[in-house]
């Protein structure tokens, strides 16, 4: 059952993410207006001969801190420093440089029809579950409907949320969510960027935003925007975050990646598992 009004924080709440001052975010500007067909194409034709060198395998990955960060134009967060580790720990030639960004539909996509490619931290619902082989869970993420405070927001299900403007990552787990409880597709506003559908929900563009909770938390405090200003007016559901790979990877491959994550969750002598330490640098306290 949706559940209306959760603060993103709250006045006794620790945010639990590192509140020191970093460089921006790498900041992608949509503005050209080019259609999604024209620029998969130039795209793929980009990225395909490098899908040959290196690594065992390439991996796309789009904005969603905490679990994946571009910065500098090098990859980080939860779902990169978990994958290249456990890649590592299954055999695999794996580095960051085989990490290298793609917006989401773009991602989705190429690694939907091209071998040896992953797409990191992708919710497996119900609907995708036969289009990609997958490694996980890595994360859960909770989903909902974020808004100001200052709008006084009152949305108990989906039908009221379609008399507001709906912000929405194209192919995005929340935006399909919306769709299946009926939200007609033209009535959102579709970005390719994270930051950008944050910062335009920021200057009232738009009255809602269809995201991850934690997502959205981190992705306020590094662009200067104070989440004790906005609350989920609307919950959708918690998703767990998997590896996405290509539909015909071998069988072997993904049981050995799958046993790697298995390990790597495993306590340790000290009580603490490898994976809890690769979370705790982006949440604090740990999770």
């Amino acid at each position: 059952m949706p559940q209306a009004g959760v603060p993103l924080f709250s006045s006794h709440y620790n945010p639990r993410f590192p509140l020191a001052k970093k460089k921006p975010l790498l900041i992608r500007s949509s503005m050209h207006h080019r259609s999604n067909i024209t620029m998969g194409i130039l795209l793929f034709i980009l990225i395909l001969p490098s899908l040959s060198t290196a690594g065992d395998f390439k991996a796309f990955i789009t904005q969603l801190p905490p679990i994946k960060i571009i910065q500098d134009d090098k990859a980080s967060g939860i779902a990169s420093d978990v994958l290249i580790r456990i890649m590592e720990k299954a055999g695999f030639a794996f580095t960051i440089d085989d990490i290298v960004f793609a917006p989401w539909q773009e991602s989705y996509d190429i690694t939907r029809t091209t071998p040896k490619t992953i797409c990191l931290g992708m919710a497996r619902t119900e609907s995708r579950i036969a289009e990609f082989k997958w490694v996980g869970p890595i994360y859960t993420a909770k989903l909902g409907l974020i808004a100001s405070k200052k709008l006084h927001i009152p949305i108990k299900n989906f039908q009221e949320a379609t008399s507001f403007r709906i912000g929405t990552i194209k192919g995005s787990a929340p935006e399909k969510i919306l769709v299946q409880e009926g939200v007609p597709l033209e009535n959102l506003t579709r970005f390719d960027h994270n930051d950008e559908a944050i910062r335009m929900l920021h200057s009232g563009q738009i009255d809602l935003l269809a995201f991850p909770k934690s997502s959205a938390l981190y992705g306020m405090l590094q662009i200067g925007i104070d989440p004790n200003d906005y609350e989920m007016v609307l919950e959708f559901r918690d998703v767990d975050m998997y590896y996405a790979f290509y539909p015909l990877t071998d069988d072997i491959e993904i049981l050995k990646i799958q046993t790697a994550l298995d390990d790597l969750k495993k306590n340790g002598p000290n009580g603490i598992s490898e994976y809890h330490e690769i979370i705790s640098k982006y949440f604090r306290p740990s999770i």
